[in-house]
């Protein structure tokens, strides 16, 4: 069985490789919402009836804490992707690339040893 599962594995990663990612963009986020979902339904129940014990009112506070998360997650990943675009591939000159030396920038810019000799 697990001769098989390792086989089906490396098959479904060669296909998804010679398809573009696509499919195995679409499979990991899948695969996330599945582990976040499990994690939501039996963790979150558990840590909801842990923290309502000695609370006169019934708050929902590990509700609260884990919405404050998500939405600081998605916070940081917003602020990142303005500042960083390039992780995302929305870069649109990729001339700095070209030219070989890590160093050197494209022509009328300044470059990491420019700056560094200055």
């Amino acid at each position: 069985v697990l001769f098989f599962a390792a086989a089906f594995g490396a098959r479904a990663a060669w296909a998804a490789r010679r398809s573009g990612g696509t499919g195995l963009a679409l499979a990991s986020a899948f695969a996330g919402g599945a582990l976040l979902n499990a994690g939501l339904v039996h963790l979150l129940a558990d840590a909801s009836r842990e923290m309502s014990e000695g609370v006169e009112e019934s708050y929902p506070v590990a509700e609260l804490l884990c919405g404050l998360g998500a939405l600081l997650t998605h916070l940081f990943e917003t602020i990142g992707e303005s500042l960083w675009p390039e992780a995302h591939g929305d870069v649109e000159d990729e001339s700095h690339c070209e030219n070989g030396d890590i160093g050197e920038a494209p022509d009328g810019e300044a470059s990491f040893k420019d700056v560094a000799d200055a």
